[in-house]
């Protein structure tokens, strides 16, 4: 139809320009003042008054440029509202409109509308928790989804009045309930959260959102199907002018680069907010001589702790006379010294800071270290579980060892959740947040880190449910060992044992006693990599600094939910080294000296499985802790038990519910607490950072997307979790005491029979 339009006028053009005198264009010309019709409003980024009181925008830009070509000045009109642009045309009041005018068959008929300028579609910012409930229905819902959903009774769809969007929404949504809002009634209405959805134009609302990043938090963005063109109108009375701003589109005009420049210098005071740099936009260097002393004074530093700790070694052997326990005392190599490997890993962290030039040359060194580690502790973690679990079950009932071991964890992660809400509770972390911060966190949570873990991770609740037993039970028995799926590994250990517990007993001794062997092989080859620990841990970190610096603009903006975290730390620190030092008679100072090893390993690379040979080391060394029901569940412990993690998935949920002003009340926090419990459960055995999908448990039935949760959480995985690890071993060292069978009671239970009878 406006193919047929557009000939009808180019054949009515041949007559009015065949007349003399008749051409409104060249009145306009020698009037030199083309009029321009706008509505009163500003509609930012298309029409608005700047700073200095001029008008500015994309169809100020596009005026000027008419009437630059024209070789005229541009007059603006501005009256009344869009829906009243028509009749002000016809009247005489302009020339034409440029008005963030879409075009629309009504409008055609009024007034003639030249071919689109910009071409922009429909969109729709959906409430977050609305959405969740349309996630229900649809995984990935697409804008057809969308639509269906939400045109029902019972939803209320906002848009702006006297708006082509006003008709459009009643005709999309015809079954759901349209209310009716000025532009400038927008921002509160969306902070108010008092609607489902808000419809407009996707290019008004994405320059919206590029300067209130905040609502991001609260609300997502979806384009949907319907294309909003922009268009000029030109009075009926005016062909001429009308055929020749057709050409002028056509040929002379770019306006997308000028609103994508536009839309990138408002994204940019957006990005501001993220900003680590300084005001020139580069990071402030640190200067060469302080580069090099800070390494003199580290290197200086280590050098007198190591030597002190040495000496201080071998006045203690010597004031033993060379005898520990009657075994001869071998003096400690300075590679595998305390203060050495601390002090490596100090070292890797200020060189990766201050020498980012190293960082690709020497970090593959810490992947090497870490794949040999990987390459002889699996096998031990499977030999490990596998002999001492079969002892375990002889000695204390098979099954129900077993159930007493899952109810053991279950009821720390339920403490670690009752610690994660009552820090949140108290502390209140969510509510004190400066709105600068809430725009920050907004606008970053879509981050291509998170994006990325998206595309490879189903984060519906059912799925990440589903997460536990899919890790557990692999297609294939090298596949377990050779993508290092830990808990795999560790749930087809137990099954080897149950299966090992039927056998004949000759049988049976002979296979353990096998792996007893191969265990004690790859013990010998695991332990060889202590004597480059130092160098691998230096390489690990190098690598690690770059992390933390690239982090460390982000964390200011959620200061207190950090503070809060720490607070969980220091918590879980004094219950795992009370359990540990009460369980073991001795002192707090003590217990922490005796497992400093393995927590230096679990710290470091965050493996379970490489930490797992330096914790039997420890077992062995030391009376309290040599019993093979220690050594036989202490492997289970170090990949199942992390109550922290309760507690962070409890604080961070709550965290979201204060944050975005959700109500709840004891049933609410009642979920969060069982929630909580669930979603630990489903990480077990999944890798970082991949595991906080898990938090889909505990947010979406608050309508929280989990993208928002998780970035939230991704800075704490890449950073603060290293703290978390301390606990770990602490933890588990102390927790199995709780699985040691009673010899004493086992012997009286016949004599107290013997006594009744």
């Amino acid at each position: 139809m406006r193919m047929i339009a557009l000939l009808l006028v180019l054949t009515l053009s041949t007559v009015i320009f065949s007349s003399p005198g008749l051409s409104g264009i060249e009145e306009i010309v020698e009037s030199g003042t083309l009029r321009i019709l706008m509505t009163e409003e500003n509609w930012w980024p298309f029409s608005y008054v700047d700073e200095n009181g001029n008008l500015a925008g994309v169809d100020i830009e596009l005026a000027n440029k008419i009437c630059d070509n024209l070789g005229v000045e541009p007059e603006f009109v501005r009256k009344d509202s869009f829906n009243q642009l028509a009749d002000n045309l016809k009247n005489g009041d302009g020339d034409i409109i440029i008005s963030y005018y879409s075009y629309t068959p009504q409008r055609s008929v009024e007034v003639f509308l030249t071919d689109e300028y910009l071409d922009s579609s429909d969109c729709i910012l959906i409430n977050n928790q609305v959405l969740e409930k349309i996630k229900q229905e649809y995984y990935e819902p697409d804008a057809e989804n969308i639509i269906e959903m939400l045109n029902q009774r019972g939803y209320k769809i906002a848009t702006v009045k006297d708006t082509a969007h006003e008709n459009w929404a009643r005709e999309i949504f015809s079954n759901a309930q349209i209310e009716l809002y000025e532009k400038q009634e927008i921002t509160n209405l969306l902070k108010s959260k008092e609607i489902d959805a808000f419809y407009f134009d996707e290019m008004w609302t994405k320059f919206f959102l590029a300067r209130n990043p905040e609502f991001y938090l609260n609300y997502s963005f979806f384009k949907l199907l319907k294309s909003d063109q922009l268009v000029i109108g030109v009075s009926p009375d005016n062909l001429s002018l009308y055929i020749w701003i057709e050409k002028f589109l056509s040929s002379s005009l770019d306006m997308n680069a000028i609103v994508d420049g536009m839309y990138e210098q408002a994204s940019q005071q957006a990005r501001s907010y993220l900003s680590t740099v300084n005001e020139t936009g580069e990071k402030t260097p640190i200067e060469e001589p302080l580069k090099t002393g800070g390494l003199i004074a580290i290197l200086f530093v280590a050098f007198v702790i190591i030597s002190f700790s040495q000496r201080r070694q071998e006045r203690g052997s010597n004031n033993e006379d060379g005898k520990e326990d009657g075994k001869s005392v071998v003096k400690q190599n300075w590679l595998l010294n305390f203060w050495t490997i601390v002090f490596s890993m100090i070292l890797g962290f200020y060189c990766g800071a201050v020498y980012p030039g190293i960082v690709e040359f020497l970090s593959p060194f810490g992947d090497i270290f870490l794949n040999y580690l990987l390459l002889f502790g699996i096998p031990i973690l499977f030999f490990i579980v596998v002999v001492n679990f079969v002892k375990l079950m002889m000695k204390m009932g098979g099954l129900k060892f077993f159930m007493k071991f899952m109810g053991i964890i279950l009821f720390m992660y339920l403490i670690g959740s009752i610690i994660g809400i009552a820090v949140g509770v108290s502390l209140e972390p969510g509510t004190g947040l400066s709105n600068e911060n809430r725009r920050m966190l907004a606008r970053a949570m879509n981050r291509d880190t998170v994006d990325a873990m998206v595309e490879k991770v189903d984060m519906s609740p059912g799925a990440v449910l589903w997460q536990l037993p899919e890790t557990m039970v692999q297609d294939s028995l090298f596949k377990s060992f050779a993508e290092n799926k830990t808990l795999s590994i560790v749930f087809l250990a137990i099954l080897t044992a149950f299966g090992l517990k039927y056998l004949d007993r000759a049988k049976r001794d002979r296979v353990i006693k096998g792996v007893e062997v191969l265990n004690e092989l790859f013990l010998y080859l695991f332990k060889l990599s202590y004597y480059i620990l130092p160098f691998g841990l230096f390489s690990i970190m190098l690598a690690q600094s770059q992390v933390f610096m690239e982090n460390a603009g982000i964390l200011p903006a959620f200061f207190m939910f950090t503070v809060c975290q720490l607070i969980i730390v220091g918590i879980w620190f004094v219950i795992s080294v009370s359990i540990g030092s009460v369980k073991n008679r001795m002192t707090p100072w003590r217990y922490i000296r005796m497992l400093k090893k393995p927590i230096i390993i679990l710290f470091t690379i965050l493996s379970t499985v490489a930490a797992i040979p330096a914790a039997q080391d420890v077992c062995e060394k030391n009376k309290e802790l040599n019993d093979e029901s220690v050594k036989g569940s202490l492997p289970l412990l170090l990949v199942m038990l992390v109550p922290s993690v309760t507690s962070m998935f409890a604080l961070t949920t709550v965290f979201l519910i204060q944050l975005t002003g959700i109500e709840i009340h004891f049933l609410e926090y009642f979920f969060i607490l069982i929630g909580s419990v669930g979603a630990t459960l489903a990480t077990t055995g999944i890798p970082a950072p991949i595991f906080l999908f898990a938090l889909s448990i505990v947010v979406t039935p608050f309508g929280i997307p989990v993208n928002q949760a998780i970035f939230f959480m991704l800075p704490w995985i890449m950073t603060g979790v290293r703290l978390e690890t301390i606990n770990f071993i602490m933890l588990d060292f102390g927790v199995v005491h709780f699985l040691k069978g009673n010899k004493h009671q086992k012997e009286l239970k016949p004599l107290m029979k013997k006594e009744m009878q």
